[in-house]
């Protein structure tokens, strides 16, 4: 009976148009920044062998030591191509000497990219997941429960000797398994785009990366869903519903995403740089 519930709210998603255009927008979005960070992987990569070339040819040339600048060069990570993260404020290349602490270090390729695809740079797999498919749990979610009830679907389900409990389990686990769909097709192509470029060479470490990446945001669609789901289980009408799933959806998403990095530097006590002198 739980398998019939589940394959039941399965196909009613599948057939439903929002879901149609919720796939056809995440691979599109997903392929297109994908294939964006991926060639910004590459000027990265180029930029990171120039410097190393360089410092070590000033390393042979020089004969004193006054005449070397040691220089800290971070390659480009792989694994960036599917989440910026601080990849775009932390830099690559890093000043050290005896007497002087670098201040001001800064990417290799700066001001190299194509200042029109400066907007869809800043977004990667992770953002489209976070909010284009958290968008669509809340959707799928918000009248999982209150609308069947309010179209007196509920009332006709639970006639018959079906628990209430499998009734909401089929919803939640074939909801889920529906919002899982899209993500895995969008994932899939984007690893294909960035397996398609040379410069890329994924570790065993990047390879169990990868896997705990698409673990974590399935689960993360699935919390998602779920809470929606509650939510139309405690409220009478759709429309309730949906306001408060969208509250919760904008204040623990975007602005989520929006105010934690701006108040994480408040929590963080950053040294006068006399201090590395000692």
């Amino acid at each position: 009976m739980t398998w019939a519930l589940i394959r039941k709210e399965l196909l009613t998603n599948l057939l439903t148009y929002r879901l149609a255009v919720a796939l056809i927008f995440t691979v599109t979005l997903s392929a297109l920044t994908t294939f964006i960070g991926s060639v910004d992987f590459s000027t990265n990569m180029d930029a990171y062998r120039t410097e190393v070339r360089s410092q070590a040819e000033e390393l042979e040339q020089a004969t004193v030591y006054e005449q070397t600048q040691q220089r800290v060069i971070l390659p480009p990570q792989p694994l960036a191509i599917f989440s910026r993260g601080l990849t775009g404020l932390v830099p690559q290349n890093y000043w050290v000497g005896l007497d002087y602490v670098g201040r001001a270090p800064w990417a290799m390729n700066q001001g190299s990219l194509n200042p029109y695809m400066k907007a869809l740079g800043q977004i990667d797999f992770v953002t489209v997941v976070t909010l284009l498919l958290s968008f669509l749990a809340v959707v799928l979610g918000y009248d999982g429960i209150c609308g069947e009830r309010e179209r007196g679907t509920l009332k006709v389900m639970l006639t018959n000797p079906v628990p209430r409990a499998q009734v909401v389990l089929g919803k939640l686990v074939g909801g889920v398994i529906s919002l899982w769909i899209p993500l895995t097709m969008a994932f899939l192509v984007c690893l294909l785009i960035v397996l398609a470029n040379g410069d890329v060479a994924f570790s065993a470490g990047d390879w169990a990366r990868v896997g705990v990446l698409f673990g974590v945001t399935c689960l993360f669609l699935a919390q998602v869903f779920a809470l929606s789901l509650l939510v139309s289980t405690l409220v009478r009408d759709s429309d309730t519903s949906l306001i408060i799933c969208l509250f919760f959806w904008l204040v623990g998403g975007v602005g989520y995403i929006t105010a934690l990095p701006s108040l994480s530097r408040y929590g963080h006590e950053e040294k006068p740089h006399q201090a590395y002198m000692n």
